[in-house]
């Protein structure tokens, strides 16, 4: 027996990563789980690898916000209401603010924050008889701290902990739990680049007291718990999985 038997989650972002380990780590529980992607080759890859009888792959370019309430209505009416919604999909690049550009700084927001806090609204509005479920927003180091170059994702970050608190507050009386999950450096597709220069993956493991990249599996744990029964009395809390880099310096 699981966990999560019976339950249905949505997982945005679930095609890598972070996002990908928690669908697998749900299915494991006994969770049927609807990952969203905005590459439908992308979904369906996903699918066809996992090859789960309780995995449904669905396709939403989360960038095309004025799409995702109708998108959302049309899955609850076709499929059912949802326990959990897992905000996991994200973008980030490096430029420097004086180099930003308009549109490169609005397609951050509309995927880092728009769509997360649409999706939040639209599982609320979920008529449902479920009396608890949950939200978990994945945010970031860059929640609390920024770096040179890095002020779109940060400040993207930075308003989706603040989403967490403030959604907590107005979905607790429809039952509904809202915490986040803050990782640290994430051996995930987003940063293969990063990872690949011996500097910059020697410069991550210095400044993390672990001395090591996250694995996604470690982070998705951390997801599950604030899903589960288990964290019943947290709500519009954010735990860090960052191996100890906030509290250094």
């Amino acid at each position: 027996m699981g966990r999560f038997d019976g339950k249905r989650i949505i997982v945005t972002g679930g095609t890598s990563g972070i996002g990908k380990a928690t669908a697998i780590a749900f299915l494991n529980e006994g969770a049927q789980v609807f990952i969203v992607g905005s590459d439908k080759d992308k979904v369906l890859k996903t699918c066809n690898e996992l090859k789960h009888t309780a995995l449904v792959g669905l396709h939403q370019d989360l960038e095309r916000t004025e799409n995702i309430a109708i998108f959302f209505k049309k899955l609850v009416k076709d499929k059912g209401s949802f326990d959990v919604l897992v905000n996991s999909a994200g973008v980030s690049h490096f430029c420097p603010a004086t180099e930003e550009s308009i549109e490169n700084f609005q397609r951050t927001m509309k995927i880092n924050v728009e769509a997360p806090y649409i999706l939040s609204r639209e599982f609320a509005r979920q008529k449902t008889s479920l009396a608890k479920r949950a939200i978990v927003n994945v945010e970031s180091l860059m929640s609390f701290q920024s770096r040179p170059g890095m002020s779109t994702y940060a400040i993207s970050k930075g308003a989706i902990h603040q989403m967490t608190q403030s959604l907590a507050l107005d979905f607790v009386s429809l039952g509904i739990r809202v915490n986040g999950v803050a990782p640290g450096y994430v051996d995930t597709p987003m940063v293969a680049e990063m990872k690949q220069v011996p500097e910059l993956d020697q410069w991550v493991k210095d400044r993390t007291p672990l001395n090591r990249w996250a694995e996604p599996q470690e982070i998705a744990k951390a997801i599950l718990f604030l899903a589960s029964e288990e964290a019943s009395y947290m709500t519009g809390e954010t735990i860090r999985v960052d191996g100890g880099t906030l509290a250094s310096f």
